[in-house]
């Protein structure tokens, strides 16, 4: 389609279609920039390991694993997470209060329980 007939057909669309045009284009730009930056709630809050490490994800991206910070990224089933200036990354599941990270760099997975 070129140019002209691109403006050709936007002219010939009444107002009301017009309206519902952009306002679909409004709503997919928005469900988008949610998909693509927000974290997932669910991951947010204390976790401990089995051997009582604890690790607490905040809502801005910040992580802290003990006492020491680091910060993190999740988005479509990744995570990614900068602690200690090394970088991993891999993929998690969450069911019910338990974590499952299955690192990249790393054969076994981190199994993590939601505290209270």
């Amino acid at each position: 389609m070129s140019l002209i007939n691109i403006s050709t057909w936007w002219f010939l669309r009444s107002k009301t279609q017009k309206i519902i045009i952009i306002s679909l284009a409004a709503v997919l730009i928005f469900a988008i920039i949610l998909v693509s930056c927000g974290h997932d709630n669910a991951i947010i809050g204390k976790w401990e390991d089995r051997y009582g490490n604890e690790l607490t994800f905040y809502p801005d991206g910040a992580l802290m694993v003990g006492r020491r910070e680091g910060s993190y990224s999740v988005a479509l089933g990744k995570i990614t997470v900068e602690f200690s200036g090394e970088k991993h990354s891999g993929t998690y599941k969450i069911d019910g209060n338990t974590l499952v990270i299955n690192w990249n760099d790393f054969d076994d997975a981190l199994r993590l329980t939601k505290m209270k």
